[in-house]
């Protein structure tokens, strides 16, 4: 199926092989390019059958006849550009940004994904024809969400047309509280924004939204806040937002609780873990813990057996109720790489040693658990290396230390490249897994 909602378009594998969006429209006076956005790009493959495709086409509206590419090193297509389930990236000279070398280059794509393409050799007045195509041949596994398509046309400065805020909620009482990360979409390519909020409690520093120092907001008296956001360009263009802001509340006199155990701060990958991050819903007495070294007794790392932590492994923020435990190598000190081996583990916080903790995770024996598992090559989080990790490879395959697509995750033989080393690596382990009853007894893997 394909449709357009809120202004995006999607395209979704279903029961047919083709799902397709197009617009007709008239080439305008100075048209210099056109843009879009792909937020999204997920291509699937079926055993034993072709691999699913995502194409762009422009075509004159009278003749059918493609006004851009076709893209460089296909056949028998019309095409200025082809998206394969691999990662090659096929696309045709008027594709100004195409983020490869050469047509049929694999491709590190990083949604969202804004392309250019050139119009200044069709004629103003031409109609013409814009295609969106995602060819499926299997499982309905992919997906394609494009949004912004824009003409720019000669004549300078245009406005940002859309804002972006990553996360619209906070904690009560957290001062000075960073809120999410702002971004503007602007059809000036390279045009880079400044951003001013109408609330004085509130500032936006290197791109996050946050609260002011020392201050911070409370749910009884202001479960929202309502913040107009806008972004001005360089040449002084700009665009006003609306954003409401949730004021969360926290159960201030009530027992202490887990709201949450983020690894690697969020990312998904679980080839290396490199810190836990345990959010509680108050201040605790994390802090007294470490300091006195008996938070090794408070927080312990099983995986079948104890893993020992010494204290220089934990930092406590009380302003936002967070304990970091550090599990690289040299705790703190700057490596990157996991002293874990594959396995699950489980973390536990003992009831007995953090004031007020409550037991909740269903097993009432005074420890809070959580789990969680490292597995070499599990780029998506799933427990298994699977074909599911591939495509998180690709993106960032190419890349060194220092480039902006570049982590670490990815390194597998730690080189500071990610290159075909890394992928022969992962293609070895190729088919592992995780069973739910596996346990870590020392660096091996084994089954109960």
């Amino acid at each position: 199926p394909a449709f357009v909602d809120q202004g995006q378009a999607t395209l979704e594998e279903g029961g047919a092989f083709f799902a397709g969006l197009s617009q007709a429209f008239a080439i305008p006076e100075d048209a210099l390019t056109l843009q879009f956005t792909v937020v999204e790009l997920t291509l699937g493959r079926t055993a034993d059958r072709p691999p699913d495709v995502f194409e762009v086409a422009l075509l004159d509206h009278a003749t059918g006849i493609p006004l851009l590419g076709p893209a460089t090193g296909l056949a028998d297509t019309d095409s200025l550009l082809n998206v394969q389930q691999t990662g090659q990236l096929y696309f045709a000279p008027e594709v100004l940004n195409p983020g490869v070398d050469a047509s049929g280059d694999l491709a590190s794509i990083l949604e969202p994904w804004t392309l250019r393409l050139d119009l200044t050799g069709i004629a103003a007045g031409t109609e013409v024809d814009l295609y969106f195509d995602l060819l499926g041949f299997g499982d309905s596994d992919s997906r394609v969400l494009i949004d912004n398509v824009i003409l720019v046309t000669e004549g300078g400065n245009h406005p940002p047309t859309a804002m972006a805020l990553d996360n619209a909620s906070v904690d009560e009482n957290l001062v000075g509280a960073v809120i999410g990360n702002l971004s503007a979409t602007d059809p000036d390519v390279g045009d880079s924004h400044g951003f001013t909020v109408s609330d004085a409690r509130f500032e936006v520093v290197a791109g996050q939204l946050k609260l002011r120092d020392g201050e911070s907001l409370d749910h009884e008296t202001e479960p929202s806040v309502s913040l107009d956001v806008t972004a001005t360009d360089q040449g002084g263009l700009s665009l006003r937002e609306t954003f409401i802001i949730a004021v969360d509340d926290v159960d201030e006199e009530g027992p202490l609780s887990v709201e949450e155990v983020v690894v690697n701060d969020g990312d998904v990958q679980r080839s290396n873990i490199e810190t836990l991050t345990v959010r509680f819903n108050r201040d605790a007495n994390l802090g007294q813990l470490i300091d006195d070294g008996t938070i090794v007794d408070a927080v312990q790392l099983s995986g079948g057996s104890a893993i020992p932590l010494d204290a220089t492994r934990f930092r406590y923020d009380a302003a936002t109720f967070e304990l970091l435990i550090d599990l690289t190598d040299d705790g703190f000190g700057g490596s990157q790489s996991t002293v874990l081996a594959a396995g699950r583990y489980r973390l536990g916080l003992d009831t007995s040693e953090i004031v007020g903790l409550v037991d909740d995770d269903g097993t009432e024996d005074g420890i809070r658990r959580s789990s969680f598992h490292r597995l070499l090559g599990d780029f998506n989080g799933n427990a298994e290396v699977d074909l599911g990790d591939r495509t998180p490879l690709f993106e960032h395959y190419g890349t060194t230390v220092g480039d902006a697509l570049y982590s670490f995750a990815f390194d597998l033989n730690e080189d500071s490249s990610i290159d075909k080393y890394d992928y022969y690596l992962w293609k070895a382990r190729f088919g592992t897994s995780l069973p739910e009853n596996s346990k870590v007894v020392g660096r091996h893997v084994f089954y109960n």
